[in-house]
């Protein structure tokens, strides 16, 4: 039997190779005495988060969301698009892939240029007008691998997390976004 010194009760357990040695131990600056154990998995949460989390409420705990950075919004907003080209943008942004930045469909087959005009009802001339606007402005980039045509959003105006991978951020490093995303340009 062993004793669990924070509440004084004995727990019986099967096994003694089951208890877990405490990580940490929680002492008392005042009076140098061990006033709790902090073990394996164990997580401190202050005051100001409990708060926090008491005086707010959590809303779309299962959907997905897309991160836009402020100062590429405004930039962005500055950016004399048309109606189409925005909701192309907006479309491409919904279907945006965590790390990669490919627009890519929930079961990973890239959305294509056909997809949009059937998403959208848009024609065709419109569709790859506004495609090649948003390519010229560095907003989306447009790859070729074999016969499909890939398109990617840039991570410095839009991203999912806090980490894209290398090739990423390679084909986006040179555009005017990265100094609004830096804070060069306000």
């Amino acid at each position: 039997m062993k004793k669990d010194k924070t509440q004084e009760t004995e727990i019986e357990l099967e096994n003694e190779d089951e208890v877990n040695e405490p990580v940490a131990l929680v002492v008392s600056p005042e009076t140098g005495e061990v006033t709790n154990e902090i073990y394996e998995g164990d997580r401190i949460i202050r005051k100001k988060t409990t708060d926090f989390l008491v005086e707010t409420i959590e809303i779309g705990k299962n959907e997905k969301f897309t991160k836009i950075f402020d100062n590429t919004l405004l930039a962005l907003s500055d950016e004399n698009m048309t109606g189409k080209q925005w909701k192309i943008l907006i479309l491409f942004i919904n279907y945006f892939k965590y790390d990669s930045g490919l627009i890519a469909f929930d079961n990973g087959n890239p959305v294509g240029a056909e997809d949009v005009i059937e998403l959208t009802g848009m024609s065709r001339k419109t569709v790859f007008d506004a495609i090649n606007k948003l390519c010229e402005k560095k907003i989306i980039s447009k790859t070729k691998v074999g016969f499909d045509i890939k398109y990617y959003g840039n991570p410095f105006i839009f991203c999912k997390g806090r980490r894209i991978n290398k090739t990423l951020h390679t084909m986006f490093s040179k555009s005017k976004w990265t100094n609004y995303h830096a804070g060069i340009i306000k």
